[in-house]
């Protein structure tokens, strides 16, 4: 969470049962926590999409940079310095996006240390991406904000539009579904801010879904 108040800043876990929040140590120094992804451990890594950076929190520990590189930071073209933004974990590779450098990068990680960084692909101007999410094939599906659009990565590099238009309006965070049966839906947040940078008024905030024809990476 991002926010004005210091008290409010970071990662937090909450109690399905009690509805209790709990902050986890050492993320309230995060300039903007972001996008989330858990690898095989159970190790939580977030993205700083102000600093260029990805923190990772062990289980019962505290928030540490993992990584922090050019490569992750914004380069300022929509004003906002927003860099490095959503993040999915497969088969020992992140996956995260980047909005302004519209860029998606891959990282490996090599005795549980970051290995170089790759470009993916770079999108076309407009295609600012957001959150991110992986198939069970190795695809990344990506929100892109300004197109109101849903697109498919490729491990080739290659894009593919599968969604656009209503009832997309800004698209955010996505993330497949979980539940038998629902693991080819696609779940997706409305930010609903388009008319911020001028696009026309949209349905507004809500979650979507469509489907994605592929089953997603089924969370550790």
């Amino acid at each position: 969470m991002q926010s004005a108040n210091p008290d409010a800043v970071g990662v937090w876990r909450f109690d399905r049962g009690t509805g209790n929040a709990t902050r986890l140590p050492g993320t309230e120094s995060i300039a903007i926590p972001n996008g989330l992804a858990f690898d095989k451990h159970m190790d939580l890594y977030v993205t700083d999409s102000f600093t260029g950076a990805i923190w990772r929190i062990p289980w019962g520990g505290s928030a540490q940079v993992w990584l922090q590189d050019p490569a992750l930071t914004g380069d300022g073209s929509l004003g906002l310095f927003l860099g490095a933004n959503g993040i999915a974990y497969r088969n020992g590779l992140f996956t995260v996006t980047n909005t302004e450098r519209r860029s998606v990068v891959q990282i490996p990680k090599i005795g549980g240390q970051p290995g170089p960084i790759s470009v993916l692909t770079n999108l076309p101007p407009g295609d600012n991406p957001d959150g991110v999410a992986m198939d069970v094939h190795g695809d990344a599906f990506i929100a892109m904000n300004l197109q109101n659009a849903i697109g498919e990565v490729h491990p080739d590099g290659s894009l593919d539009v599968v969604a656009s238009g209503d009832p997309l309006d800004f698209p955010s965070s996505i993330a497949f579904g979980t539940a038998c049966g629902g693991r080819t839906k696609l779940f997706g947040v409305n930010f609903s801010i388009g008319e911020i940078f001028g696009l026309p008024p949209g349905p507004g905030p809500g979650v979507f879904w469509l489907d994605a024809g592929v089953p997603g990476l089924p969370v550790p």
